[in-house]
């Protein structure tokens, strides 16, 4: 969600997925494994990330863009599946 915002993260990565979507959008320099990282590896991506979190920025509004449809479309599918109440709707889930 924060990149939709074009908010600047560091990744703490337990997946290939968040590793290649740091890579999508400009940031995988800014990903660190979980089961790896240091202090010192996070603080340093934090102070650069501070650094040129302007032109980060900007790059990330311009790849995000081709993940916005998607992610509205995939929200109406989920939402398609709960009414009003917030309940799951019995034809797609029985408790």
């Amino acid at each position: 969600m924060a990149l939709l915002l074009n908010k600047p993260v560091v990744a703490l990565s337990n997946h290939p997925k968040t590793s290649d979507l740091m890579d999508d959008v400009g940031l995988g320099h800014y990903v660190l494994d979980i089961d790896g990282w240091e202090v010192k590896s996070l603080m340093e991506r934090l102070e650069l990330l501070q650094k040129t979190a302007a032109e980060v920025r900007v790059g990330i509004g311009h790849r995000v863009m081709h993940y916005r449809p998607a992610l509205e479309h995939q929200y109406d599918g989920v939402l398609a599946l709960v009414d009003a109440g917030g309940r799951a709707r019995e034809k797609y889930w029985t408790p």
